[in-house]
């Protein structure tokens, strides 16, 4: 059994090789390298068998044989392929390497030979067998090599004490309780019934909050619900949402004049209040977000989750930074995590389309690969469908995105910003009536329009000679977060003839996203934009130019 320090420093490497780009995208290799070097660590290497990593990495049963199915060994060679990538790239500056030999299963530490990693030669050396991690390290410090440089996309910070030493919460929890009986009132006891049963599946939905009936824990949150009937043909509903730890009302709203015989109004009814609840940037999303903001601890589970889409809509690169971090720390500890997986390809694909510094076509491939691997966790989560959608449009598979957002639409019909994302997708390809129709059911669940969805509204109008309200769209105060949406304006200061708006809006691009500004006809074809679509931009952009200029 190795001793605990010289464990500890061994899961320093493995946590470094499972946070890399070339494992975070599967997790099946980086849950068979996690098994194999913890059986090795717990003194177990002598059960790497076949059968038994067949049984317990991939769920075979007793039935699956070794020399007819080659499942394990193919899956081995993968994983030595990808440790052998990983050396040579993101971790060729580590002095500890993770080799599993060819004819076998049991991991070896070996130890890089000093001189030849200084001068870029990157050739490992087998640690002797007498000598444990310490030895390793004080060898490795002779040689002036302690420092060690990890690359995990960008500025990976190592996890804090909170996110290794407390479990993540992953979702929150919401319960709907029965309605309290009625005997006087039979009708009303039965519509309420059947309301607050539709919008518990509305918010089942989502994929957080997660609807449970109750148990031995109690739900985070609590729907409640006040019923009153103002006619024989229409009734009333104050409904709450209760924080449950704290029993404070952090939601409570009014729904008056609802039909009572009319099913169709009633679906409407809890599609609204089931989104209001439910939805990015709603009830729930806001409260644990502001609670995660007001928590001195740093961020795990959920919280990273909406820390990593918070980040998204306000386009802040310190942002993708510090959301980046935490959500592959939730991966490295929960891979089977599929709202994380969903959050971190955002994440990506909002570093890549904002300009940051860190966003370039790598990234765009490792949020198709997050993506895939959300929908493959969960093949019937709207959200990783939604997700897959976005990063297949980015990578101008606009086929096969599209397919997958109609999809992503069935699975769930109601999240307003899915409903915008695939309505901003069908415009910037040319389809204005599919867009606008879009964002229509978009405005019906929620007031909220992002900067991106305010650009995609000013380009419907101006394409369709409506200036007023492409105007509308283009000062809206959510425009100016998003470079489009900066860009709607300074084509605006050109239709104007407004010299000073023009100079103004340029340099507010070019000092808010300077990646974005360098190179305007790139940056658009980024977005997936028709060529026709981006020429009438360039074009629009460049009388504001000469605007300026003068």
């Amino acid at each position: 059994m190795i001793n605990t320090s010289d464990r500890l420093q061994i899961e320093a490497v493995l946590e470094r090789v499972l946070i890399s780009s070339e494992f975070i995208a599967s997790v099946k290799l980086g849950t068979l390298l996690s098994y194999l070097v913890n059986e090795t660590l717990d003194g177990r290497a002598e059960r790497l068998k076949a059968f038994a990593i067949a049984q317990i990495v991939y769920g075979r049963d007793k039935n699956f044989d070794p020399q007819t199915n080659s499942l394990v060994r193919v899956e081995a060679l993968r994983l030595r392929r990808a440790l052998e990538r990983y050396a040579l790239n993101e971790g060729a500056t580590d002095q500890l390497v993770i080799i599993i030999p060819r004819g076998g299963y049991i991991p070896k530490f070996k130890l890089r030979d000093a001189v030849s990693a200084v001068d870029g030669k990157r050739a490992p050396k087998f640690i002797p067998a007498n000598i444990g991690i310490k030895g390793v390290i004080a060898l490795v410090s002779c040689l002036a090599m302690a420092a060690v440089a990890v690359k995990i996309f960008t500025n990976f910070s190592a996890p804090s004490a909170r996110s290794t030493q407390t479990a993540s919460k992953l979702h929150t929890t919401l319960i709907f309780p029965p309605l309290k009986p009625m005997t006087d009132r039979p009708q009303l006891q039965e519509f309420g019934n059947r309301l607050i049963r539709q919008v518990s599946a509305v918010v089942s939905r989502f994929e957080n909050p997660v609807v449970i009936d109750g148990g031995a824990e109690p739900a985070d949150y609590e729907f409640r619900s006040d019923f009153t009937l103002q006619s024989p043909q229409e009734a009333s509903l104050v409904a709450r949402i209760v924080h449950s730890a704290s029993n404070s009302v952090i939601w409570s709203e009014a729904f008056i004049n609802i039909p009572v015989n009319e099913p169709a109004a009633l679906s409407e009814t809890a599609a609204r209040i089931g989104t209001m609840i439910a939805r990015r940037n709603g009830v729930v999303f806001s409260d644990v977000l502001q609670r995660a903001n007001g928590n001195t601890d740093a961020p795990t589970g959920i919280e990273c989750v909406l820390l990593g889409y918070n980040a998204v809509t306000k386009s802040a690169s310190q942002g993708f930074v510090a959301a980046r971090n935490c959500l592959q720390r939730e991966i490295v500890a929960h891979p089977t995590y599929t709202s994380a997986y969903c959050a971190l390809s955002e994440v990506l694909t909002g570093a890549y389309l904002f300009g940051d510094a860190s966003g370039d076509d790598e990234t765009r491939r490792q949020a198709v690969a997050l993506a895939q691997q959300a929908v493959e966790l969960a093949p019937q989560s709207g959200r990783a469908r939604a997700q897959l959608f976005w990063a297949q449009f980015l990578v101008q598979r606009f086929e096969d995105a599209m397919e997958t957002a109609e999809l992503a639409l069935k699975l769930n019909p109601y999240p307003p910003d899915v409903l915008r994302r695939v309505g901003v997708a069908y415009t910037l390809r040319g389809d204005m009536d599919r867009g606008q129709g879009l964002f229509r059911q978009a405005l019906a669940r929620s007031p909220d329009v992002p900067g991106s969805a305010e650009f995609s509204l000013f380009l419907i109008a101006r394409v369709n000679g409506d200036h007023v309200e492409a105007r509308r769209h283009a000062t809206r105060p959510t425009a100016v977060l998003f470079p489009l949406g900066q860009v709607a304006r300074i084509i605006l200061a050109g239709d104007d003839n407004d010299a000073a708006g023009a100079r103004e809006g340029i340099a507010s691009l070019q000092n808010d996203f300077p990646k974005f500004a360098s190179d305007l006809k790139s940056s658009f074809e980024r977005y997936g934009m028709a060529p026709h679509i981006r020429d009438r931009l360039l074009a629009g952009v460049g009388v504001a130019q000469l605007l300026a200029a003068q």
